[in-house]
């Protein structure tokens, strides 16, 4: 499995998508949901927003 060169395509995509969720989890307010309905949880997830906030000046630099 690990020969295939869409392996390490998927790792590279995995690692990133982790890395998002995981500065969410520590610095964000994703850990656990503690609201119902739509609209309060989807204020949890409004965190990631302020993650790609977090990369603009990193990206620009690159």
């Amino acid at each position: 499995m690990t020969r295939h060169a869409g392996y390490g395509m998927s790792q590279t995509c995995r690692a990133m998508v982790e890395c998002i969720f995981g500065w969410g989890k520590q610095h964000g307010t994703i850990r656990k949901t503690k609201h119902r309905g739509r609209d309060r949880v989807l204020g949890d997830f409004l965190n990631l927003i302020d993650y790609n906030l977090v990369r603009i000046p990193k990206l620009i630099a690159a």
